[in-house]
Parts: structure tokens; sequence; C-alpha cells
């Protein structure tokens, strides 16, 4: 599923480069059909893998949250890609998580940024990049991790009014004074990757009604 994300991702980036040929109108009139049968694998790739992929329970995506959950998969996918991050390929298990749990989707990766450099500097195959447990807590996997981590932070701490990495501070990583700010500074670095990502989604959808 994530490969038809990238695939659907650089096809709509493409077909809108003006270096393409797309000026021919043959080619601009079958633009909007294979955009479409993209979109229609997409969906078909949703089904698919949340049967049979993924061992964290799945939510549903609700008509309204779907642009969010493009946004916010895509946004986290480009960051952590160019960090050449571990934790890449985790870009649906944040996003669904942070859906579930009703986070900021890119709190839990700023975090990791944080903890661990998104998953380099960790436990060897503990899947513990939010340095839970003093870091030395093992999970078996990064989907089970992110659901352990998403639901965490919602009850001990957004349930409680720790809302901010600033608040979220003193009872996560005391005694720093420098961790709510760091966290702050990787959310800022999703947050400007979120506009680039929204123009690309703004453009699919324009692809659809020409």
């Amino acid at each position: 599923m994530r490969v038809l994300y990238d695939v659907l991702h650089y096809f709509t980036r493409a077909i809108h480069t003006s270096t393409l040929p797309f000026h021919n109108p043959l080619l601009v009139v079958w633009r909007k059909h294979i955009t479409i049968f993209a979109l229609v694998v997409l969906c078909l790739s949703f089904n698919l893998a949340h049967r049979k992929q993924f061992t964290v329970r799945v939510p549903k995506i609700k008509n309204g949250s779907i642009t969010r959950y493009l946004t916010s998969y895509f946004t986290i996918k480009r960051v952590l890609t160019k960090a050449n991050a571990p934790l890449a390929s985790e870009a649906h298990n944040f996003t669904s998580s942070c859906i579930r749990y009703q986070l900021n989707c890119y709190l839990l990766p700023a975090i990791s940024g944080v903890e661990s450099g998104f998953g380099k500097a960790m436990l060897e195959g503990s899947h513990n990049a939010w340095g839970w447990g003093g870091g030395y807590l093992y999970y078996p996997s990064w989907s089970y991790s992110i659901d352990v981590v998403a639901k965490g932070v919602r009850q001990g701490y957004v349930n409680k009014g720790l809302t901010t990495p600033e608040l979220m501070s003193s009872v996560y990583a005391p005694p720093s004074k420098t961790w709510g700010g760091n966290v702050r500074y990787f959310l800022t670095r999703f947050e400007t990757e979120e506009i680039e990502t929204k123009r690309y989604i703004a453009v699919m959808k324009h692809a659809l009604v020409l």
C-alpha cells in the first residue's frame, strides 16, 4: 500500500510539471482517467492492507477525515524519508493512530526525532523511538509501539491538559529545560512540509474535476 501511495504522489506531481509534454491535447484528456484509475487502486489497497497487513486495528476513515489522513500521511512520509529515518515506512501507523486517539499527527514523529533521531539511535530491535522506560522497553513491532505510545500520550498527557510539548516537558523529560523546544522544532518541520503536501493534494482534486 505504501508503494501505491508514493506512486500516486509522484504521478500527481509529475503530470502537473511544466517540463513534461502534457500540452499534448490527447495526454490532457487521458490525465483525468489515469488519475481516477490510480485513486481506485488506492482505495482498493486500503481494504486489502487493512485486512491482511496491519496487526493493530485500523480505524474507519470517514469522509471528513480522508483529506486529513492523506495530508498527514504524505507529510510524515516526506519528512522521514528526507531524514533517511527507519520510521519512514511507518507513516500509515502514525496517521491511523493519531486519528484514533485524536492527537496532533506530527506529535509522535516529532518526539521520536528528539528521543532517537527518528529511530536511528535506540536499542536495536526495541522499536522504542520515544525513550519510554528510559529507552529500555522493547516492543514487538513498530505498529504496536506507535499504538501504545499514542494511547499513552492521550491518556497520560492530553487528557490531563498537557497538550503541547512545552506543557508535556516537565512530565515526559524532567528536568530538561530544552525538551519542549526541541519537540516544537520538529513539529515546525512537519507543519512546514504540510504546506507543500496540501498543494499536491489540491492539484490531485483539481485533476479529478477537469
